[in-house]
């Protein structure tokens, strides 16, 4: 854990197999953690583009499709995350943001939105 702008923050990077992209997440935690929800970033790669030229998600407001919200500090991306409770470890988030990276890696490959990706694929294992 380090302190990033004052905030605790849990810093990870991970490359996907068959990928050369290093991706960087951070964690924010609250000084309610771990009752208040902590918030979860893509840090790296930045700007993030999309399928379509010249497009980035960073540009975003927010995104349904993409399963983001506003950009934060210093433009990264922060990764929509299930409902939270205390119960929960932050190795669930590193895996919640791992899975958001191989769907990017999907969505830049088919252009398919990063929600009917995971969508299809919480539906082929449930």
């Amino acid at each position: 854990m380090e302190r990033i702008n004052g905030q605790i923050a849990v810093v990870t990077t991970h490359e996907l197999e068959g990928s050369s992209t290093i991706y960087g997440l951070v964690i924010f935690l609250s000084e309610g953690f771990p009752d208040e929800k902590p918030r979860l970033y893509l840090a790296a790669p930045n700007p993030l583009r999309t399928f379509l030229p010249l497009q980035s998600i960073n540009e975003m407001e927010f995104s349904h499709d993409f399963h983001t919200w506003e950009a934060g500090p210093g433009g990264i991306i922060e990764i929509c995350i299930p409902p939270w409770d205390a119960s929960q470890h932050l190795l669930d988030l590193i895996f919640e943001g791992m899975l958001w990276t191989k769907a990017y890696e999907q969505h830049l490959a088919t252009g398919h939105t990063i929600h009917q990706i995971l969508r299809k694929w919480r539906l082929e294992h449930a």
